[in-house]
């Protein structure tokens, strides 16, 4: 891939964009708030701005100013509460969200503060208060988010799935609710606690979307969907288990379907071009996700569009970096906080030996506080280990895991299961670099905390073990790793090898051929085997 004249002139272009909205947006805030002082909206619009940047003092203040106004204003009650969540101050938010709900019952209060009860440890006060407050909703929409909460409570909390069935069916009885997530909650009923398999949910959801089909009625040349959702959800959750599964062409055609029923979902064109990409038909992929974005613009489609570009390039021609950069800065344009924007500019940039231009994107996302921050941080320290600045990558490393600190006695913090890669970047710097085990371990438990099965993190802790001389509990690791991820060939590999380094040449023999048989094209496991046949002691031991 080559540069252009515009390199330079794009990154920087990005970086003004960033520091301008945030100016403006602050100026236009404050000339509004001086001309309508009494504009709740206002002051709440501005404090949501600079809670968004990252400024928590000035948005209190301003919620404070809209509070002073409308005491009891639910939907400020309900932000101020989410604020002091994240700040840690559970009180104050379970205090915000009861001033709400004094005067202003909303499905976001009533479902924050029934969180918040099951999150202490007092589910019952949750259930009773869903009960209590379903009846004072004004609206059908409302209702089932309530409805919804409620349900998800029964099955994962109480553990009965019969009254969280009918929490949803009722939800649904009600016809001028045309909302799919309640059937999509129907459709995964019982798979959280594992009683059901993808399976059984991949039935539920065509036996739904036949109905769907089944109602599908034609006048002229327009279709009408009787069915009463308004979206492709359903298709789309349908086409992705078909996809999980390895049935791309059953994907592609349940997708085909969906676009029938529901043209104006721009998420079904953006799968079904997805599935064509993977089908190598490059051609109809760029048709569909032109067709989502005409739609609707969206960053993940402009992302995906862009990607397309670069990695399967039109025939005959080299990849069109102008066309992929305008993409990204198009998708930014439309999403100043989409991490996943500023990963993969930046990692265009990179390729391409712009370190500077690179470093800023990532620099910009972090600023701005984008979604998804963890991938941005991580996308910064591999871009600093790429140049060999392991101590930077380290720093960048520790900021990123700090947005997500745990401890025993958090029961509030949200699990990210994005976290896993900062975790296990920075373990392996500690380990390897460092010769760390003690410190590596600790980090790897905490990227565990948020990502529980990470067959990465459990692999890491199990060589932290190793080198620290537990073996016994290195083996353990070594197991759920592989539990987590048999294809995790590193995994395989690397218990193996602990193995005949401790003599025990049959274990070994047994794990090595385990791992290839799961993941025959991996050439670390085949060398290890292939050392294990080649020891004079294996033949004493192993039967040939």
């Amino acid at each position: 891939m080559g540069t252009d004249a515009s390199t330079t002139d794009d990154a920087v272009n990005t970086t003004i964009t960033v520091d301008a909205q945030e100016s403006n947006a602050r100026k236009i805030f404050e000339m509004g708030t001086k001309n309508c002082p009494r504009s709740i909206h206002l002051w709440h619009a501005w404090a949501m701005h600079e809670q968004s940047l990252g400024n928590i003092e000035k948005a209190r203040e301003l919620l404070d100013k809209a509070l002073e106004l409308d005491k009891w204003n639910g939907y400020v009650c309900h932000s101020y509460g989410l604020l002091e969540m994240q700040c840690g101050d559970w009180k104050r938010a379970r205090h915000l969200w009861q001033q709400g709900l004094t005067s202003n019952p909303s499905a976001a209060l009533i479902c924050s503060l029934g969180n918040l009860y099951t999150t202490l440890g007092h589910p019952e006060s949750a259930r009773e208060l869903y009960s209590t407050y379903l009846t004072q909703l004004p609206s059908g929409r409302e209702k089932v988010e309530v409805y919804l909460v409620a349900s998800s409570l029964e099955e994962t909390v109480f553990h009965d799935l019969e009254k969280a069935s009918d929490l949803l069916k009722v939800a649904l009885s009600d016809k001028t609710v045309k909302d799919s997530r309640a059937y999509m909650a129907l459709c995964r009923l019982g798979s959280t606690g594992g009683k059901v398999d993808d399976a059984v949910v991949k039935k539920r959801l065509k036996d739904i979307c036949t109905k769907q089909l089944e109602t599908y009625s034609v006048d002229g040349d327009n279709g009408v969907a009787l069915f009463p959702v308004k979206d492709g959800r359903l298709f789309n959750a349908w086409a992705k288990l078909e996809s999980k599964s390895g049935s791309l062409f059953e994907a592609k055609a349940i997708l085909k379907k969906g676009m029938k029923l529901y043209p104006k979902d721009h998420t079904l064109f953006q799968a079904a071009g997805n599935i064509e990409e993977r089908l190598g038909n490059f051609t109809v992929a760029r048709d569909l996700y032109s067709a989502s974005l005409h739609i609707e613009p969206s960053a993940p489609t402009l992302i995906a569009y862009a990607m397309l570009e670069l990695q399967s390039p039109v025939d005959g021609q080299t990849a069109n970096i102008t066309m992929a950069r305008r993409l990204f800065q198009e998708a930014l344009s439309l999403d100043l906080k989409h991490g996943p924007t500023y990963n993969a500019f930046a990692n265009l940039e990179r390729r391409l030996g712009n370190i500077d231009n690179a470093k800023q994107l990532y620099q910009d996302g972090i600023r701005a506080n984008c979604t998804d921050p963890s991938s941005v941080y991580h996308g910064l320290a591999k871009l600093h280990l790429s140049l060999g600045e392991v101590e930077e990558a380290r720093n960048v490393l520790q900021r990123g895991l700090g947005l997500f600190k745990t401890n025993d006695n958090s029961i509030f913090v949200k699990r990210n299961e994005n976290v896993a890669f900062l975790a296990h970047t920075l373990a392996m710097i500690e380990l390897n670099c460092n010769n760390n085990a003690k410190v590596a371990k600790q980090i790897l438990n905490q990227g565990l905390w948020h990502c529980r099965s990470s067959s990465p993190l459990l692999l890491g802790v199990a060589l932290c073990e190793s080198r620290l001389g537990n073996e016994q509990n290195a083996r353990q690791m070594f197991e759920q790793a592989i539990k987590a991820d048999e294809s995790h060939a590193q995994a395989w590999q690397a218990f193996g090898v602990m193995e005949m380094r401790a003599g025990n040449y049959r274990s070994a023999k047994t794990l090595f051929e385990c791992g290839l048989k799961n993941s025959p094209t991996h050439g670390a496991l085949w060398q290890a085997y292939g050392k294990l046949n080649a020891l004079a002691l294996y033949f004493l031991f192993v039967d040939a």
